[in-house]
């Protein structure tokens, strides 16, 4: 028996294909790892603030695991991320944001500047307190100026009333006839304020000798004091000036109309 009829003869196109199939599931195993690796890197670079790697990595990264030589020069790699895995130089660091330090600033400022206005506050409340109690004292002696007069008018009514009063006894005490001769040549107010303090039956009896053109003008004076509302004497009975007011007053005149 010879060798050749001991092993089979060999087939090169099995073989070819055999390879082949090998070679392309070994580029396409690291096609798709590269593809990852770029995923998964430019995942990491947006979380991390970095840029993605480039598309050379992923390259150099198949070429390395199908064993093929690099079809390209090889550039130094890029400084490790803090996962351990080569990638692009990270960004520029930007300053922290200041927002307590400048909400800080603000406050020191602000209470620097009503430090300065406490002063002048504090000036201009001194003044406004000042001027105010002098205004509330000017309105107490005011006030005790008015009490005071008012207490003087109330003296000055009460002499003046007691004064008419006296003065109606007194020519009540009279005679009418001599009454009466007085009072024709008192002036016409005097009188009027005499008869009004007067008794009514008393000042009756007086009007009655008097002159008439006397007491026409007596009666229209007490008729229009009457109607002023002048407070009624002090005295029993109706005033002289009430009962002057029953009269129809006719033909009036002024007082000084003589």
């Amino acid at each position: 028996m010879t060798m050749s009829n001991r092993l089979p003869a060999i087939r090169p196109l099995p073989l070819t294909m055999l390879a082949l199939f090998a070679l392309l599931v070994c580029k396409s195993a690291g096609i798709v790892y590269a593809a990852t690796a770029l995923l998964q890197s430019a995942t990491d670079g947006k979380s991390d603030g970095r840029a993605p790697a480039a598309p050379g990595d992923s390259v150099r990264a198949s070429d390395a695991l199908t064993g093929l030589p690099a079809r390209l020069a090889p550039s130094p790699a890029g400084p490790a991320t803090s996962q351990g895995k080569p990638g692009a130089a990270p960004a520029s660091a930007q300053p922290p944001a200041s927002d307590e330090h400048e909400l800080a600033d603000e406050l020191a400022r602000q209470r620097q500047e009503l430090a300065l206005r406490s002063p002048a506050a504090d000036a201009r409340d001194d003044v406004l307190n000042t001027a105010q109690s002098r205004l509330q004292q000017k309105l107490d002696d005011l006030a005790q100026r008015q009490k005071a007069v008012d207490s003087a008018e109330s003296r000055r009514a009460d002499v003046d009333a007691e004064t008419w009063t006296n003065l109606a006894k007194m020519y009540e005490a009279m005679a009418p006839k001599s009454a009466a001769g007085i009072f024709d040549v008192t002036e016409p107010r005097l009188l009027v304020n005499i008869v009004d303090h007067m008794n009514v039956r008393k000042a009756a009896a007086i009007l009655a000798v008097m002159q008439p053109e006397r007491a026409r003008i007596a009666t229209q004076m007490l008729a229009l004091s009457q109607s002023n509302a002048r407070p009624a004497p002090v005295a029993s009975g109706e005033s002289a000036a009430q009962t002057a007011a029953a009269k129809p007053a006719t033909d009036v005149q002024s007082p000084t109309g003589q």
